[in-house]
């Protein structure tokens, strides 16, 4: 130790030598050469192969592109794939929601009802060939002389401005983020467009969260083929069934028995209600339906679900009115 408490500084070059020897004996020689990718480059390297093997219609890749950037929103474009762990994903899908676009008054009543519903940024990329382009001019001469010129059409569109429309005009078309980068190197007119959605938000069907998983799971598949991950996070995350849901109904306790079933059809005016209302028992209680309330003689409420099939259904308060 030298007399300031620190480390003693090597007094000759010898000494330098072998400690030198010791720090280059004792360093670690294996080092991490695995290059860092994100899941959006995942995705566009998953997508161009599918393409090339298979060929992909512009609408198949648009709906890549909108699924694509479902898991943008809520994973991060950004994100490295090798910080997409199992336990992440796993909670992700447990929890994972169905969205669906509303207008704002939809939204509105929707939010009076306590239902979720959130407000997102959606980007669009569109691009048209070169020279195809429409041109503004702010007068009528000027909107002639460049009509003539391109041999195309021109428009009043409001004070001081009209549009001149060239020969081969085309209209702008959405493309995909990664065509419009390629797009624009070939001289192309590409614009970013972003909207704004109110999403209506419920919990997701199993073959919703299966979609989504299998894709991420394609995703990060094709990451794991080329070295960027050891191993792919989603293999062991199990898809979603039916059969948990038939599970969950088959332990719910708010169904009618026998019992309940019996006194219910005593309040019957007929023949055909009575055969209506014992259909809906078999068909037993369906999940988010809407209940139509119907007052039976005595005050008895008795709920009718209406969702896809007639069905019957038990008011909070139909037991207690029963006895």
């Amino acid at each position: 130790m030298s007399a300031g408490g620190g480390t003693r500084t090597p007094d000759t070059p010898k000494e330098a030598a072998a400690r030198l020897r010791v720090i280059l004996a004792t360093a670690p020689r294996t080092v991490d050469l695995r290059p860092e990718r994100t899941l959006q480059q995942a995705v566009d390297g998953w997508i161009a192969t599918r393409a090339s093997e298979r060929g992909l219609k512009r609408s198949t890749t648009m709906d890549y592109e909108d699924l694509f950037e479902r898991l943008y929103r809520d994973l991060g474009a950004d994100t490295p794939v090798d910080e997409l762990g199992e336990d992440h994903l796993s909670e992700y899908f447990a929890a994972f929601e169905a969205q669906r676009v509303v207008g704002s008054a939809r939204a509105k009543r929707a939010k009076a009802a306590g239902e979720t519903v959130r407000e997102v940024t959606i980007e669009r990329w569109i691009a048209r060939p070169p020279g195809a382009e429409p041109v503004e001019a702010a007068t009528k001469q000027e909107a002639v002389r460049l009509a003539a010129q391109l041999g195309g059409t021109w428009k009043y569109r409001r004070r001081g401005v009209y549009r001149v429309v060239p020969a081969g005009h085309q209209r702008a078309k959405r493309v995909a983020r990664a065509q419009a980068e390629t797009l624009r190197d070939q001289e192309w007119h590409v614009e970013r467009r972003s909207h704004r959605r109110m999403l209506l938000c419920t919990p997701a069907a199993p073959q919703t969260r299966n979609k989504y998983h299998d894709l991420l799971a394609a995703v990060l598949d094709y990451a794991r083929r080329h070295g960027w991950l050891d191993v792919n996070p989603l293999a062991d995350v199990p898809r979603m069934n039916r059969r948990t849901d038939h599970k969950r109904i088959g332990r719910r306790g708010d169904f009618y028995d026998r019992d309940d079933v019996a006194r219910l059809l005593a309040h019957a005016p007929g023949q055909f209600e009575e055969a209506f209302w014992l259909c809906g028992f078999h068909a037993g209680m369906r999940l988010r339906a809407r209940d139509l309330v119907v007052v039976l003689p005595g005050g008895v409420g008795l709920a009718l679900a209406c969702s896809g099939e007639q069905q019957l259904v038990r008011a909070d308060a139909d037991r207690a009115a029963l006895r």
